[in-house]
């Protein structure tokens, strides 16, 4: 019976004992080696700051009132007051004042609108005009105070019909200058512009100097 009991406990023991080492041997077993092969270790990824360049112009707007108030002002208060010079015979001052009027007032929105080709354009148009229909109303009035029924007739009609001229050129300003301030305003939303930058190298840390083509749509 001692045999038995005794070979019942060397079993038992063995049997402990077979499944105890795997798991302390899994514990304490060293890493295992590194496959051979070629390692590609990348370094980390370094960000560089964004260049240094200067930022784009302020954008100056044209306000399309603005431009219309010019025009009309610089129209209608030149007039009013070469008007009141006539009535007061002063005929040098009137005539300036009016001349003024029809030709460089109705401009004025237009340059403040940058549309400066256009102004000094129109305003010839109507200095030409101007000079034209003085030319035939200096015939009317000769024709008429000389008897001349014939060139009275020429000199009035074709004052009138450059007279009509004259006016459709300042209206067309005055009611173009609203239109001229908001063009204005999307040529200077659409601007490209060079500038130089400033940039560190991400790898070497030395100052890059460089060019950005920056732009605004």
């Amino acid at each position: 019976m001692s045999k038995l009991a005794f070979t019942f406990a060397f079993v038992a023991a063995l049997f402990v004992a077979l499944h105890a080492t795997p798991s302390l041997a899994a514990d304490d077993a060293p890493p295992p080696p590194d496959e051979p092969g070629i390692k590609l270790q990348l370094p980390a990824a370094r960000l560089a700051p964004p260049p240094l360049a200067p930022d784009m112009p302020e954008v100056k707007v044209k306000s399309p009132a603005v431009a219309t108030v010019l025009s009309l002002l610089g129209t209608i208060v030149p007039a009013a007051v070469g008007i009141g010079l006539f009535a007061a015979e002063q005929w040098a001052g009137g005539f300036v004042l009016t001349g003024i009027a029809g030709t460089l007032g109705p401009s004025l929105g237009h340059f403040y609108a940058d549309n400066v080709g256009h102004g000094f354009g129109f305003f010839g148009f109507r200095a030409l005009a101007g000079a034209a229909g003085f030319g035939w109303g200096t015939m009317f009035l000769l024709a008429a105070f000389g008897g001349s029924d014939a060139l009275m007739w020429i000199g009035g009609i074709n004052f009138l019909l450059v007279a009509s001229g004259l006016g459709t050129l300042i209206v067309f300003d005055i009611a173009t200058a609203a239109r001229a301030a908001n063009r204005a305003n999307e040529r200077a939303r659409r601007r490209l512009m060079v500038t130089p930058t400033i940039a560190p190298d991400p790898t070497t840390g030395a100052m890059r100097y460089g060019l950005a083509l920056t732009g605004r749509f």
